[in-house]
């Protein structure tokens, strides 16, 4: 099960005045993420797929054959663009980290030197992530609008790889 039932804590749907924020999530293409958590999906189809899942293979072996889901499927699925940049880790460049914290989330550099020494200077926790970001209105600065995406996109990609 990933952390995707903490996506409710942001609770950015439910507030009247963020549209700002709602705007940037729906531009961002990866809005259709949030329905694809756990909660949301059937328990018994999810069973039955995991019961019939071989790993060796990347197939499913189902009463009327062998079935394979493609990363084409999963975008036609999902409605979830598959081209562009990958993004991975920069593990070894720990400056690079900081100054992404700095530059992309608007944290100073106290906070990003803390929060990185938390998980040896590679990662930020989602926790971190939703208690510094969660809250984001209008009446909030542009900037801080855009810092709040990124804390909320990366925050939703990161609950998706449990």
């Amino acid at each position: 099960m990933s952390k995707t039932s903490t996506l409710r804590e942001w609770n950015w749907r439910a507030n009247p005045n963020n549209d700002i924020f709602k705007g940037y999530i729906q531009r961002s293409g990866l809005e259709q993420l949030i329905r694809c958590s756990y909660w949301n999906a059937n328990k018994i189809v999810v069973s039955t797929f995991t019961e019939r899942w071989h790993p060796k293979t990347n197939t499913f072996h189902m009463l009327f054959g062998v079935m394979t889901f493609t990363l084409d499927d999963v975008s036609s699925i999902l409605g979830i663009l598959v081209s562009g940049a990958m993004v991975a880790l920069l593990e070894d460049d720990n400056d690079t980290n900081f100054k992404l914290l700095v530059n992309y989330l608007g944290v100073t550099d106290e906070e990003a030197i803390e929060q990185l020494h938390q998980y040896s200077d590679e990662y930020v926790s989602l926790s971190w992530l939703r208690a510094r970001f969660s809250y984001v209105l209008d009446t909030d600065s542009e900037e801080h609008n855009m810092y709040s995406t990124k804390a909320y996109l990366l925050y939703l990609s990161g609950a998706q790889q449990d």
